[in-house]
């Protein structure tokens, strides 16, 4: 099994960790990896460059990004499908996020469908424009992962335990000295 499944799975045993997602970075955080993807519309191919994230099946409830259509994910080692948001859908031609589902892209030479469509969300600065984004699952790209913590009645020294006990975890699994750690409100 995976190093980064074991961890998921071991986190997800601590009673204060509400939810957890394994991906390649969170949404806005300026790091994103683009490809070039091909659509056969019936009259021509369109070619777009698009941001890719890589997340599991839990990363869009994570962080609160509304599936509008379609299916979540199923979960994967390897890219076999894809969700794409709304600006993604207009560059295809579709007025209706949902007139994508089942439309099948050309990632690298394989032919993969569209299986849902998500709510726009900033994958840069706040100033700077949406962008066309696919996301998927590809574990092998997995090296981060983000927790959203029960905090209601907490005091900062049961969040001193919480991180020693989820470094433990860390080290038996990824075997890193290290364990970055961010703090991160949401309103």
């Amino acid at each position: 099994m995976n190093k980064h499944f074991i961890l998921k799975q071991e986190l997800s045993k601590i009673p204060q960790i509400k939810a957890l997602s394994m991906h390649t970075q969170p949404p806005a955080s300026d790091g994103y990896i683009t490809n070039i993807f091909e659509f056969d519309n019936g009259k021509e191919i369109l070619k777009h460059n698009v941001y890719r994230k890589d997340g599991d099946t839990t990363f869009i409830h994570l962080y609160n990004i509304a599936l509008l259509a379609g299916r979540n994910l199923h979960p994967s080692d390897t890219v076999r499908e894809f969700l794409i948001n709304q600006t993604y859908a207009r560059q295809l031609g579709f007025t209706q996020p949902a007139e994508a589902i089942g439309k099948i892209l050309n990632y690298e030479g394989k032919y993969l469908p569209i299986v849902g469509a998500v709510k726009d969300f900033h994958i840069q600065s706040l100033h700077k424009a949406i962008e066309p984004v696919a996301i998927a699952t590809h574990t092998n790209n997995f090296y981060d992962f983000s927790l959203k913590l029960s905090t209601q009645g907490k005091q900062a020294g049961d969040f001193k335990v919480l991180i020693r006990q989820i470094e433990r975890i860390w080290k038996s699994c990824i075997r890193k000295k290290n364990l970055p750690i961010h703090f991160w409100t949401n309103p």
